[in-house]
């Protein structure tokens, strides 16, 4: 998975997209492959759903080699310290972010399966598979956007930044209610027919997971907008809020159970989106004062 992931990367780097994309296609169309000929055969279980998936990503790879002609030889790396110190700037607190995004997103998963039983995580992860292509699909359309709302940010244009923000905030609200409502609407039976009625209990979270998505929707535009104002460490500030929330998810948890855990999660990705929105609009203000911007 890591090497696939490199493979992305690289492309991206070189500027070609098309073939990114192409990896992904030929790694998620592997993996299909696999998980149906697995599932065939009734062999498809927890272990080999892993293996499904390490296939998938290898075909992806394997795909990689082929069209990025990569030689087996890697040629000498030139290395210019003094990118490589521009983008630390940036790198440091992404690196220590990282730390506290796994507590933040993590955190009450394991205190469900410390307090509780690892019964009550697998319910909490069914649910959260509900809305996970909602999360999916946002990060792609980050990454369209991300690159625009850097640009404007670097050329000091402020109010078209603020108007990308702004339209990418509201379609984001417009689009995670409409897949929050959606998912209350049809969620009871959808559970029952994915998990053939195994996480039933689900059915009585999904307003929760319903609203956390919204939330968890609005707060990666501010995020993205932050990452393009090159303020990393206000992101971090934001997740080390989240995760401070989630250690008080402890009562949360022990009196409520699996719904205290969702409460947990979208009282985090509140205060997270709350003191994101409060350093995006000081750092939009500050910018707006400067002689040039525009």
């Amino acid at each position: 998975m890591l090497t696939s992931e490199i493979f992305r990367r690289y492309c991206y780097l070189t500027d070609r997209v098309a073939i990114a994309a192409l990896l992904s296609l030929t790694g998620s169309g592997g993996l299909v492959l696999i998980a149906l000929g697995l599932a065939g055969s009734g062999e498809l279980g927890e272990f080999s759903a892993y293996l499904a998936i390490a296939g998938g990503r290898l075909i992806g790879c394997l795909a990689g080699v082929v069209c990025l002609q990569i030689p087996w030889r890697a040629p000498a790396l030139r290395v210019n310290r003094e990118v490589l110190r521009q983008h630390w700037k940036y790198g440091r607190w992404v690196v220590v972010t990282a730390f506290v995004f796994q507590a933040a997103n993590q955190g009450y998963y394991w205190l469900l399966a410390i307090l509780l039983s690892p019964a009550d995580v697998a319910l909490v992860r069914a649910g959260q598979n509900l809305i996970t292509p909602v999360d999916v699909s946002l990060t792609a359309i980050s990454m369209l956007l991300l690159p625009r709302a850097s640009g404007l940010m670097a050329r000091g244009h402020i109010r078209e930044f603020i108007q990308l923000v702004v339209r990418r905030g509201v379609l984001t609200l417009g689009a995670t209610t409409a897949a929050a409502l959606g998912l209350v609407a049809v969620g009871p039976p959808l559970v029952h027919y994915i998990y053939r009625g195994k996480y039933d209990e689900v059915a009585a979270l999904l307003p929760g997971f319903a609203l956390l998505a919204v939330v968890n929707g609005v707060a990666g535009s501010v995020n993205d907008a932050l990452k393009a104002s090159q303020r990393p460490d206000l992101v971090f500030l934001g997740y080390l809020s989240a995760a401070g929330v989630v250690l008080g998810g402890i009562v949360l948890v022990k009196t409520f159970g699996a719904a205290g855990a969702v409460s947990g999660m979208l009282l985090s990705s509140s205060v997270f989106l709350a003191v994101l929105v409060g350093a995006l609009s000081r750092t939009i203000r500050r910018r707006l004062q400067e002689p040039s911007s525009g």
